[in-house]
């Protein structure tokens, strides 16, 4: 098996930081709209767009109908949260053993490491 690492650009680890970190899918409930919704929550819009889908095309995210209606919802791989979450912080901060805020992550951007390997 090859092993074929991926540098991530800013926009896609943007785009892969609430999949990874909360678990959040992407519905998208209009074909002719470039809006989604994290999560299904209204609050949380999202633009469907070239990040997106060139998050599709490398494999990281999948994309499933949900159901006859043209919902479509984007998740993240199966496999791949434990390859892009940062088990050094908290959602990008570093914290001591008090609990006191002692910087920002060297290692990732709110969670999300730069790199993937698949």
């Amino acid at each position: 098996m090859q092993v074929v690492i991926m540098k991530l650009t800013r926009p896609q680890q943007k785009m892969l930081q609430p999949m990874v970190v909360y678990d959040w899918p992407i519905y998208h409930h209009s074909t002719t709209s470039k809006q989604g919704y994290w999560d299904n929550d209204s609050r949380c819009p999202v633009k469907i767009g070239p990040v997106l889908a060139s998050l599709v095309d490398a494999g990281l995210v999948d994309r499933v109908e949900a159901n006859s209606f043209g919902t479509v919802l984007y998740k993240l791989s199966s496999g791949v949260k434990y390859r892009f979450l940062c088990h050094i912080c908290r959602e990008g901060s570093l914290y001591n053993n008090e609990g006191e805020y002692t910087g920002k992550c060297h290692n990732c951007i709110d969670g999300c490491i730069q790199t993937a390997r698949s």
